[in-house]
């Protein structure tokens, strides 16, 4: 499925199997799988794969997003791609529903039909009774290496002076830039990583700075001494030369927003309905944000989907209902 709503009825789907696979699932969205008599590879909307033991157990999933009824021809495309790759299942998920001959089609071909359907506020007030939530997202940014810490053996000092000059303290701008070599662990950290890491590992202290910054409404600039255990060494520019400390300047701050949902809906199929999801889609920092309330058979999850950037961290709260 080639157009934006087809992607977007995927990971929406990708998004729904997840909640209700758990993480016993590998789920992947637009896999390709080799066929099993051409060996060429097939486009996959949605695959699930599931290891038991020496076993893997594979379902396809095909979506439509269209607003024709799909009919008989699809089912049957899907059942001769599903034999092709050797899957164990085949759903097909389709946003309008299905013609009668294309379900009678599916039951003799043993494809599993599930459908999209829009739903209000009101289909899920059983179970999610605020209209909005209170959406906070806590950001950093560094601003520069304010210092660094450096031991080494059998550095001559001209030459320690000489390597900071002409790659250090070029290399330290690039905060993403995989600088160092952490032995013990095998790993290669950039600052960023290192400075992520450091706001996990000592939470009270930045807990303490974000409500600051918050009360004031302002950017707080900090300066944060972080002490790398074990020593990190200086690849390549110094193999030799360990670093003990990091000293960031940085800033921190608070925005709050509230906000209405994007998107309800509930997946079916059949008779049963198989879970319900409440989107709320929002731009927080330039960057846009989801969050997921999705209820399934047994339990209500909440799934928040944000840019990779290690900048932001993303508070919810439920916003009471004040009409009279």
């Amino acid at each position: 499925m080639g157009s934006r709503r087809g992607k977007e009825l995927e990971l929406l789907v990708a998004t729904l199997e997840k909640m209700l696979g758990g993480s016993n699932f590998e789920i992947k969205v637009n896999d390709r799988i080799p066929d099993k008599d051409t060996g060429e590879l097939r486009e996959i909307d949605v695959s699930l794969r599931l290891k038991a033991g020496s076993h893997e157990f594979l379902t396809i999933i095909e979506c439509r997003d269209r607003k024709a009824v799909p009919g008989a021809p699809w089912i049957e495309q899907l059942a001769s791609k599903r034999d092709s790759v050797g899957a164990n299942k085949a759903v097909a998920v389709s946003s309008s529903g299905f013609s009668k001959p294309a379900v009678k089609k599916a039951r003799i071909h043993n494809i599993i039909v599930r459908t999209i359907d829009k739903i209000t506020l009101a289909d899920v007030s059983k179970w999610m009774q605020a209209e909005t939530i209170e959406v906070i997202g806590r950001y950093s940014e560094i601003v520069e290496i304010a210092n660094m810490t450096l031991s080494g053996k059998g550095i001559k000092t001209d030459d320690l002076m000489n390597k900071i000059d002409e790659f250090i303290r070029p290399a330290v701008k690039d905060f993403d830039k995989p600088l160092f070599f952490e032995p013990k662990t095998n790993r290669h950290p950039s600052l960023r990583n290192i400075w992520t890491e450091s706001q996990m590992q000592n939470p009270e202290q930045f807990n303490n700075w974000f409500r600051q910054a918050e009360d004031s409404g302002e950017r707080l600039s900090i300066r944060w001494c972080v002490k790398t255990r074990p020593h990190l060494v200086l690849e390549p520019f110094l193999p030799r030369c360990w670093v003990s400390q990091i000293t960031f300047h940085a800033r921190l701050w608070v925005e709050k927003k509230k906000v209405s949902p994007r998107q309800i809906v509930q997946y079916t199929e059949g008779e049963k309905g198989l879970s319900q999801m409440v989107r709320f889609i929002f731009d927080m920092g330039g960057e846009e944000v989801s969050v997921d309330f999705l209820k399934g058979r047994d339990a209500i999850s909440l799934l928040v989907t944000r840019p990779d950037s290690g900048n932001m961290n993303i508070n919810v709260t439920f916003v009471e209902d004040t009409k009279d």
